[in-house]
C-alpha cells in the first residue's frame, strides 16, 4: 500500500473536538481557571467545578450561574457547555449559544470555537461555513490549537473560505507547533505530496513521527510505510514493524496488512504465516471496498501455503486477539 494523502481527524486540545472529512464529532466541557477573580468568585467557581467532577450537574450549575450573571467569562462558557451537552440539565442549543456568545464576548476563545462549531453544525443557528470560518479565525488568533486546526483544514479544503495554501499551511503549522496531532498529520501530508508546499518525504516524515508518537494511527501507519520502503528516511524494518504494528493495535486495516505481509516474507521479523494470517485475517474485517478484494488475495494466497495446523493457529490468534481488544 502506498503512501495517501489525506486530512485525519485529529485530537484536539481539551475542550474541543476532533474533526473527521464527514462531520464534526461532540464538544466535550473544558472548565477554565484564572487567578485573576476575587477569592469569594474563586470558591464558587471551584465548587462548581467539583461538583462537576463528581457528576452533579445541578449543583455546578447552581455554583456557576451566579458567577456567569456577573460577567465571569469561564463561568458563561461552563453553563454554555452544560446546555450543548445536556449535563443537569434538557439540551438547548440555543440557551448553549447564547452563553457561548456572553463569553466570547469577553475574548475567551474556547467559545468563540464552540460558536465556530455550532455554525459549522448548524446547531442553534443556520448552518454557515463563512460564519464558522470567522469564528473559528477569532479563536485561532487567541491561540488555540483546535481553532487553528479546523481553519486550515477549511483553507485547505476551500470551504467557508477560498481554497488558499498559504492560510492552509500556516494554520496548520501553528496548531502543529502547539503540538495538536491532527494538524501535524495534514502537515505532514502536504509534505508528502507537495501541496502548497515544496515536496520533501523528509520533512513529511518528521511531522508524521510527531503525530505517531501522540499515538495518531494513521500517521504510525505512513511512519511505518515511509520505514519499510526507505522513503524519506533510511529504510529500516525494524522500526517499520514497531509503527505498523502500533497502529494495528488501533484496528488500522492498512497497517494490519502490510503488518501481515512482513510476517509472511520475514521482512525484518521471523517468518510466520500464522501471525500473518492473523493480521490479514483482522485487516479484512475492517476493511472497506477495493481494499477487500486485495486483502481476500493475499489471505487466499497465504493460506495456500500453510498446514493445517498452521491455518489452526492463526485463527487461534485471530479469536484472541479480539477478545482481548473488544471484539
Amino acid at each position: 500500500m502506498v503512501i495517501k494523502s489525506g486530512l485525519e481527524c485529529g485530537s484536539g486540545i481539551s475542550g474541543s473536538e476532533a474533526m473527521s472529512n464527514a462531520m464534526v464529532r461532540a464538544a466535550a466541557l473544558v472548565l477554565m481557571f484564572s487567578a485573576l477573580l476575587a477569592p469569594t468568585a474563586m470558591a464558587g467557581f471551584d465548587e462548581g467545578l467539583a461538583a462537576f467532577r463528581h457528576g452533579d450537574f445541578a449543583t455546578a450549575m447552581a455554583e456557576w450561574a451566579p458567577l456567569a450573571d456577573a460577567g465571569d467569562a469561564r463561568a458563561q462558557y461552563n453553563i454554555g457547555s452544560l446546555y450543548k451537552n445536556g449535563q443537569g440539565v434538557a439540551p438547548d442549543d440555543a440557551a448553549a449559544l447564547r452563553w457561548f456568545e456572553r463569553a466570547a464576548a469577553s475574548g475567551h476563545p474556547e467559545a468563540e470555537f464552540q460558536i465556530g462549531v455550532m455554525h459549522h453544525q448548524g446547531r442553534g443557528v443556520a448552518q454557515s461555513d463563512s460564519q464558522a470560518v470567522t469564528w473559528y479565525r477569532r479563536a485561532a488568533g487567541n491561540g488555540l490549537a483546535e481553532a487553528q486546526y479546523r481553519l486550515g483544514v477549511l483553507h485547505l479544503k476551500g470551504e467557508g473560505a477560498p481554497r488558499d495554501g498559504g492560510d492552509a499551511e500556516r494554520w496548520l503549522r501553528r496548531a502543529a507547533e502547539q503540538g495538536h496531532a491532527g494538524a501535524q498529520y495534514n502537515l505532514g501530508s502536504m509534505y508528502a505530496v507537495g501541496e502548497f508546499v515544496g515536496r520533501s518525504l523528509a520533512e513529511a516524515a518528521r511531522w508524521y513521527r510527531r503525530a505517531a508518537e501522540q499515538n495518531l494511527a494513521q500517521a504510525q501507519f505512513q511512519l511505518g510505510m515511509m520505514r519499510l520502503q526507505g522513503l524519506g528516511v533510511p529504510r529500516d524494518l525494524v522500526e517499520a514493524e514497531t509503527w505498523l504494528w502500533f497502529a494495528s493495535e488501533q484496528r488500522h486495516p492498512a497497517a494490519q496488512f502490510n503488518l501481515g505481509l512482513m510476517y509472511a516474507r520475514g521482512d525484518g521479523v521471523a517468518r510466520d504465516y500464522a501471525q500473518a494470517h492473523m493480521w490479514l485475517s483482522l485487516a479484512l474485517a475492517g476493511a472497506a471496498g477495493g481494499e477487500r478484494d486485495e486483502i481476500t488475495r493475499g489471505l487466499n494466497h497465504l493460506a495456500g501455503l500453510m498446514t493445517p495446523a498452521q491455518l489452526a493457529e492463526g485463527q487461534r490468534h485471530a479469536e484472541a486477539w479480539r477478545a482481548t481488544h473488544g471484539g
